[in-house]
C-alpha cells in the first residue's frame, strides 16, 4: 500500500527503495559489513568531502539500480544503515543521526546541488505515491457507483459483479496497470538511451516534472461525471513517473566519486522519502477528520492532490530549475546502434553474457522476475479488497498505509539479522515463505467489514515482508556480482523485475472478469512466489557457491595480464593462434585466460 501508485508506475519500476547503495560494491554490502571501507570523510556535510563528479555506470544502468529504491522507500531504510552504525558503534536511530547532520550543516549535501536536487525530487516522488493511494481508492469507489453496487456496498457481503464500460469495477485498476507495464517494457530502453546518448537529462527531468504537475493539477477536479477519463489518464501519468525517475536517477553515479559519501547519500534519500510520506498521510488523515470529510472518497482525494500540488510545485520546482545541472553525455551511440537500437542491444548483450558466464545469477534473475512481477499486483489487489469488500473509509486507508510503512522497519531489521544468522539465501527463503503464509491467510481472512482488525494486522504482516524481502534479495544478488561488472548486471536485475510485470494483474483481470472472487485471485499470486521459491531453492547454487563464483571470477581477472573471451571465442581457438595460453581458472562457460602482451591482441 504505501507502494501502490510505484506498484502501478511501471509495475511498479520504482518503490519501491533502497539498495541503491549496493551497485556501489560489496564493500557496502548489507551482508558483509567486515569489508566495508573505514574511509570516514563521507559526512553528509563534512567539509571536502566530495570529489570531482564521477563517471562510471551509464543512466539506463543506474537509473535500474537506483529506481529500485523509489519501490520500496520504507523497506530498507534501517538496512541500509544497520551495518554503518554498527561500524561506527552508534546507537542513535537512522533517522536521528541524518537529522542532527542535516540541521548542524548550514549546506546539506557539502553544498552539491545536484544531490540536494536528488533529495527534494526523492521528496515529492514519495508524496505523489501517497497522493495515488488515495486517488485509487476514490476512482474504485467511484467506478462501483457507476456499476451501481451501492447495494454490495452497504451489506458487504458479496462482491459487485455489475459491470462498467464491459469490465468490473475491480478489474479497471489492474487493467491499467497492464497497460502501464506493458507501454514501459516497450519503451523504457529506448528512454534510457535517450538519456545515455544525449545531453538532454535535465530537459527530460523538467518536462516530465511539469507534466507530472499537470496531471496532479486535473486530479483535483475528479468527480462523478469524468472518472473513467481520468482512470485512462492513469496510463500516461504513471508511464510520465517512469520515465521521470529515469532522468532522475541518470544524476546517481555523478553525485560523488567517494563510495562511502554516495552510501550515506542514498541512504539519506531514503529517510527523506520515508519521513516525506509519513508526513503527507499525517496530515491528510488528521485533516479529513477535522473536517468531517474521512468517510468521503473523493473529497479526500482531492485534498491529498491540493497537498500533491503544492509539494510539486515547491520542490520539483527548487530541484529541477536551481539545483539539477545540465551534464553532457554519458557515451556516444554504439557503431551499428541508433538511439532506438542501442538500449535494446546492450539488454540482449547483457543477457548473452549472463547466460555464458553466470549460471547462478541467471536462475536467481528467474526467481526476481516471478516475485516482483507479482508484488505490485498484490498492492493493487489489497487496495482494492480494503476499498470494495473491508468497506474502509479513506481515514482508515491512510492509517494501514502509515502501518505498513512503519512496520518496514523491523522487516528491514530482521533482513540483517537473518542474514547473519544464517545467510542471504536461508533469509531470503524464510522470506518468501512468510510472503506465501501471509497471502494465503489474508485471502482466508479478509472477508468482510467485521474483519478490519486482522485487515490492520495484515498490513503489519505486508511491511515486514516488504522490509525483509528487498534488501535480502538486492543484497544476495550484489554479492553474486563480480566487480566492475556490477552497474551492468544491475541494469538487468531492473530489467528483470519489470519484462512480465504485466503478467500477473493481466490474469488476475482474465481470472477476475470470468467471476472468480476477488480473494482467490488475491491467493492464487502466492503462486509466483512459491515459484521464485522453488527456483531460487533448487536452481540457484548453495550460498556459498554462488558467492564463490564471483570472487573467483574476480580474482582470475586480478592477475597480470588477465583477459576475458567474448564473442564465442574459445580457449581452443586462442591455443590455436599461439601457444603462450594458459587457461588458469573455467566456471561453467566462463573462461579467463593469462596472455603475453605479444599475443592479447589474439585473445582481445
Amino acid at each position: 500500500m504505501p507502494d501502490t501508485t510505484d506498484i502501478q508506475q511501471i509495475a511498479i519500476s520504482s518503490h519501491m527503495t533502497n539498495t541503491t547503495t549496493t551497485t556501489n560494491s560489496r564493500k557496502t554490502s548489507l551482508f558483509r559489513p567486515e569489508e566495508e571501507s573505514s574511509s570516514n570523510n563521507d559526512s553528509l556535510c563534512a567539509p571536502n568531502c566530495d570529489g570531482e563528479p564521477k563517471r562510471g555506470r551509464t543512466a539506463t544502468e543506474t537509473t535500474m539500480v537506483s529506481a529500485a529504491s523509489d519501490d520500496v522507500s520504507t523497506a530498507n531504510v534501517v538496512a541500509l544503515t544497520a551495518v554503518e552504525e554498527e561500524d561506527d558503534n552508534e546507537e542513535s536511530s537512522t533517522i536521528h543521526r541524518f537529522f542532527f547532520h542535516f540541521i548542524r550543516c548550514s549546506s546539506p549535501y557539502n553544498g552539491n546541488s545536484d544531490a540536494k536536487g536528488f533529495a527534494l525530487d526523492t521528496s515529492t516522488r514519495g508524496v505523489i505515491s501517497v497522493g495515488g493511494l488515495f486517488l485509487i481508492t476514490a476512482l474504485l469507489r467511484l467506478a462501483e457507483d457507476a456499476a451501481g453496487c451501492d447495494t454490495f456496498l452497504v451489506s458487504n457481503t458479496d462482491e459487485c459483479t455489475n459491470e462498467i464500460y464491459g469490465m468490473r469495477p475491480s478489474s479497471l485498476i489492474t487493467a491499467v496497470q497492464v497497460a502501464v507495464a506493458v507501454l514501459s517494457s516497450l519503451c523504457m530502453p529506448i528512454i534510457g538511451a535517450i538519456i545515455d546518448h544525449t545531453q538532454y537529462r535535465r530537459l527530460i527531468g523538467r518536462l516530465t516534472a511539469l507534466l507530472l504537475l499537470g496531471f496532479n493539477i486535473a486530479f483535483v477536479f475528479l468527480n462523478a461525471n469524468n472518472w473513467f477519463a481520468f482512470l485512462l489518464l492513469l496510463i500516461p501519468f504513471l508511464f510520465t513517473f517512469s520515465v521521470h525517475s529515469t532522468a532522475t536517477f541518470a544524476y546517481f553515479p555523478e553525485l560523488t566519486n567517494n563510495e562511502q559519501t554516495l552510501y550515506k547519500y542514498s541512504a539519506s534519500f531514503t529517510v527523506i522519502q520515508f519521513l516525506s510520506m509519513l508526513f503527507v498521510l499525517a496530515i491528510v488523515v488528521s485533516s479529513i477528520n477535522v473536517i468531517g470529510i474521512q468517510n468521503d472518497v473523493v473529497a479526500t482525494a482531492h485534498f491529498s492532490q491540493l497537498i500533491v500540488v503544492a509539494w510539486s510545485t515547491i520542490f520539483f520546482g527548487v530541484a529541477w530549475f536551481l539545483y539539477f545541472s545540465p551534464k553532457p553525455t554519458f557515451a556516444d551511440i554504439p557503431p551499428g546502434s541508433t538511439l532506438v537500437t542501442a538500449g535494446f542491444r546492450k539488454l540482449l548483450n547483457t543477457l548473452g553474457k549472463i547466460q555464458n558466464y553466470f549460471p547462478a545469477i541467471q536462475w536467481y534473475l528467474v526467481m526476481i522476475a516471478c516475485v516482483n512481477a507479482a508484488l505490485p499486483t498484490v498492492t493493487t489487489v489489497v487496495v482494492t479488497v480494503m476499498a470494495g469488500i473491508m468497506n474502509f473509509t479513506p481515514s482508515e486507508v491512510g492509517i494501514a498505509t502509515m502501518i505498513v510503512l512503519l512496520s518496514t522497519i523491523p522487516g528491514s531489521w530482521i533482513a540483517v539479522q537473518m542474514a547473519r544468522l544464517v545467510n542471504p539465501k536461508r533469509s531470503l527463503q524464510l522470506s518468501l515463505l512468510l510472503w506465501i503464509i501471509s497471502i494465503n491467510s489474508a485471502a482466508l481472512i479478509l472477508r468482510g467489514p467485521e474483519h478490519k482488525t486482522a485487515a490492520y494486522l495484515f498490513a503489519v504482516l505486508l511491511g515486514i515482508n516488504t522490509g525483509w524481502f528487498d534488501p535480502s534479495e538486492r543484497g544476495f544478488y550484489v554479492l553474486m556480482i563480480p566487480k566492475n561488472q556490477d552497474a551492468e548486471l544491475m541494469g538487468i536485475y531492473l530489467s528483470s523485475c519489470q519484462i512480465i510485470g504485466w503478467l500477473p494483474p493481466l490474469i488476475f483481470t482474465v481470472m477476475n472478469q470470468a467471476g472468480i472472487s476477488l480473494l482467490v485471485n488475491l491467493a492464487t499470486l502466492s503462486l509466483y512466489f512459491l515459484l521464485g521459491l522453488l527456483s531460487l531453492s533448487f536452481l540457484v547454487p548453495s550460498y556459498e557457491e554462488s558467492v564463490n563464483q564471483a570472487r573467483v571470477y574476480e580474482r582470475a581477472l586480478d592477475e597480470s595480464n588477465a583477459v576475458e573471451i567474448f564473442d564465442g571465442t574459445t580457449i581452443e581457438d586462442v591455443n590455436r593462434t599461439d601457444e603462450h595460453v594458459e587457461e588458469f581458472v573455467s566456471i561453467g562457460n566462463i573462461h579467463v585466460v593469462d596472455i603475453t602482451p605479444t599475443t592479447r591482441n589474439v585473445s582481445e
